[in-house]
């Protein structure tokens, strides 16, 4: 496994119950545990996110994801 370090990305913490059926266009969440196993449910503030910034990267696809265009897609890193 590999590890990247990148600039830290702003989150926002989910305060109510989240309906991931009816999730909106564009929103990226987060599922984080800790040591003991408590979960946390966090969403990624869109607005500080770089054009062409990788977020997640597929080290055995080589993919990153990033913003493109306007658009999230997985592109060769």
């Amino acid at each position: 496994m590999a590890t990247y370090q990148i600039e830290a990305l702003e989150l926002e913490e989910e305060t109510s119950p989240v309906d991931f059926n009816n999730i909106p266009p564009g929103t990226l969440w987060v599922m984080v545990s800790d040591d003991k196993g408590n979960k946390k449910i966090l969403k990624l503030d869109m607005k500080n996110i770089k054009p062409s910034q990788t977020i997640l990267r597929n080290t055995t696809a080589g993919l990153c994801y990033k913003l493109f265009n306007g658009v999230w897609q997985w592109m060769p890193c």
